[in-house]
């Protein structure tokens, strides 16, 4: 609800701007000044936006448990909330004095308990322990952060995905999916498969096409994650065969080149689009089995592959299902199926349809306010259906 006010005064705000600085200039034909950009830039949505505080604060879940943290606008910065969805109870993430004055040691410089240098954290399963990024080194922390560790050293290779357990490593190979054992090194193929043109991949949002090229980024990690338990990797397929490719970004002053470089990526147009571009797949690593996951009526289009990717709405490993969101390719419906981990086959939980944009939170790229909670046999839906934003129980 607090985001449609924030819209409307983002709205109302923007309408007003652009009557105070453009009028003058059309009626007199005058050139457009510096000092007129400036004057309008005021009113970007952006800037605008910093005007409510916590119009829309974006739930983050932690792992599988009723808890999740969230970022909440203050005065002059943020603080990290964590909340028990169960009870409504509300608290600080950590202590924001002690981590600030921990930072100023180690970075070398004054860091203030609202202005840290980080915007996200991650939890140990036992939520007693802490973990960001600052300056690109690693620190954890008891939530009182009495004790906190530098474990830059540690980072896993962007490359791979680590199992829950840290003992295995998944990577891409070949277009193919690959294991291998930490401790060892041993590897073995898990998929074969794969080919150029229909890979086990998702590059959807890829933006490290020069840095990768240039040695500065390692290529990322396939796509692919795990289920809890270590026993179930879903994997997304991506079919480009038929589909041509068009340049996605380009250096027109590489260092090492004398002409421009193009990178180019499979980019579908309706003519050359396949039906099902996104195919979803579940490994057993258990038998070994390897089935394809049935995405119901609306099947695997838009971000609905990257929510599989990021483990929403979860999964039920205690009924051996899975929770999927499912969307049309205009996203003008949204769905959510349970799918059965031996079968791949689903059952529709729940689907809304509409003639407009449809959405599962506040803000496009971020995840889906849609949670599964095990424990309560719940899920927590996110839903536009009475004209305001609202999570539902289902």
């Amino acid at each position: 609800m607090l985001f449609d006010v924030g819209r409307s005064v983002v709205v109302a705000v923007i309408a007003v701007g652009l009557a105070l600085t453009l009028p003058a200039a059309a009626q007199t034909d005058a050139p457009v000044t510096a000092a007129d950009i400036e004057r309008a830039s005021q009113f970007y949505p952006a800037n605008v936006r910093k005007l409510v505080r916590n119009a829309a604060p974006m739930p983050n879940w932690i792992g599988q448990s009723d808890h999740f943290w969230y970022r909440h606008e203050v005065e002059g910065g943020v603080r990290f909330v964590t909340v028990n969805a169960a009870t409504g109870k509300a608290e600080p993430s950590f202590d924001h004095a002690s981590v600030a004055a921990m930072l100023s040691r180690e970075l070398g410089r004054a860091v203030a308990p609202i202005q840290l240098p980080f915007g996200a954290i991650s939890y140990s399963a036992d939520l007693k322990t802490v973990t960001f990024t600052a300056d690109k080194r690693t620190f954890a922390c008891n939530r009182a952060a009495t004790r906190c560790s530098d474990t830059s050293a540690a980072a896993t290779d962007p490359a791979t995905v680590a199992s829950p357990d840290g003992r295995r490593a998944l990577f891409e190979r070949d277009h193919n999916l690959w294991l291998r054992d930490v401790t060892t090194g041993a590897e073995r193929a898990l998929t074969s498969d794969g080919s150029t043109d229909f890979p086990y991949r998702y590059t959807a949002y890829k933006t490290t096409f020069v840095e990768e090229r240039r040695g500065q980024a390692q290529p990322v990690y396939p796509g692919a994650t795990w289920s809890p338990d270590g026993r179930y990797i879903l994997a997304i397929r991506t079919d480009d065969r038929g589909v041509k490719t068009a340049p996605y970004v380009t250096e027109f002053l590489p260092p090492d080149a004398p002409r421009p470089i193009a990178h180019q990526m499979p980019m579908p147009t309706p003519a050359d689009a396949p039906e099902k571009r996104y195919h979803l797949v579940l490994i057993d690593l258990k038998d070994g089995g390897t089935v394809p996951v049935d995405g119901g009526a609306l099947g695997f289009n838009d971000y609905a592959p990257y929510w599989a990717l990021v483990g929403e709405p979860g999964w039920d490993i205690s009924d051996n299902t899975l929770y999927l969101a499912t969307s049309t390719r205009d996203s003008r419906a949204l769905g959510l199926v349970a799918v059965d981990l031996d079968s791949g086959k689903s059952r529709t939980v729940v689907e809304e349809r509409d003639a407009q944009f449809l959405n599962l939170n506040p803000f496009d790229y971020h995840v889906p306010n849609v949670r599964l909670l095990a424990q309560r046999d719940e899920i927590l839906w996110w839903s536009q259906r009475s004209g305001w934003g609202a999570s539902l129980s289902l």
